[in-house]
């Protein structure tokens, strides 16, 4: 956590608690460094809404919490369950209650429990979907999500080594069934990293990768940062001013990832366009879809 600071006195932080051995462990580690600091750690335990059984499982989460002097609250899903790319659904409405608490009670920390073996994988889902630099580099340590920013402390531990620290601590968990369906992308990778390791793709190489390249998104970062400090005014009426030149003259990496950062913020998404459409954009060429 040391890597996060500083904090304010007695810190608050939220830990994302999905029943699950690694979100239970990031949970008990924040409670302990919270109280050695006589401060607070929060469970928010997110029901989807997506399986019959999760109201129940979530309320026996908080259970199990509670019969510890850990605070814990449910954060229940709503609206029509989600029929295309469930898991991308389902992350973005996790995401999406987790800061609504954070705004609604003035915390400023949320800790995800995201290890080594989730960053392996993640890094392989973007290579299969042709990601840039910024993608490949999978999850970022710290992000700026205001109103709190989200904190990964766990990136450096394989999921083993957290399921230990949640036996320690003599915690039962839940094992979610879609982690292990064939039908999510995610699951088929996570079963098929053994196999690929034998051919050095291991998991924690592929980590390190990842780690490599958030250096190069932090340079790229800086860069488009300086080019749209020179290219880009942003209107009270909510649309932003580019002045073409800037653009003319920078590396077509940097132009890209400055159209995108301006265009996210314009409309609000939480990521930009895709690259195909932005370098359709600025080569001139017709767009497939609305940008």
């Amino acid at each position: 956590m040391a890597a996060f600071a500083p904090f304010e006195p007695r810190p608050h932080v939220a830990v994302g608690v999905s029943g699950g051995a690694d979100s239970l462990a990031a949970l008990w580690l924040a409670h302990g460094w919270a109280a050695g600091r006589a401060g607070t750690a929060t469970a928010l335990i997110v029901d989807h809404a997506l399986r019959d059984d999760s109201a129940a499982e979530a309320a026996r989460v908080r259970g199990w919490l509670r019969s510890r002097d850990v605070t814990a609250h449910i954060l229940t899903a709503a609206g029509p369950r989600p029929t295309g790319d469930i898991q991308a659904a389902a992350r973005a409405a996790r995401h999406r209650l987790l800061l609504d608490w954070c705004m609604d009670h003035g915390v400023l920390h949320l800790i995800l429990a995201h290890h080594r073996d989730d960053q392996a994988e993640t890094l392989l889902l973007r290579l299969g979907r042709g990601s840039g630099v910024a993608g490949l580099a999978a999850m970022a340590r710290c992000a700026e999500r205001p109103p709190a920013r989200i904190m990964r402390p766990l990136l450096d531990f394989r999921r083993d080594r957290l399921e230990a620290t949640t036996r320690v601590h003599d915690q039962p968990w839940v094992e979610d069934p879609s982690n292990a369906d064939p039908r999510h992308a995610r699951a088929r990778l996570r079963a098929a990293l053994p196999s690929l390791g034998a051919d050095g793709l291991t998991v924690d190489r592929l980590a390190a990768t990842a780690d490599r390249l958030g250096h190069a998104r932090a340079a790229l970062d800086a860069a488009t940062d300086t080019l749209l400090g020179r290219a880009a005014a942003v209107h009270p009426a909510g649309f932003v001013w580019l002045d073409p030149r800037p653009f003319a003259g920078a590396p077509a990496e940097i132009a890209l990832r400055a159209l995108a950062r301006v265009l996210a913020t314009v409309s609000g998404a939480d990521y930009g366009p895709r690259l195909a459409n932005l370098e359709r954009f600025i080569s001139g060429r017709p767009l497939r879809h609305v940008v």
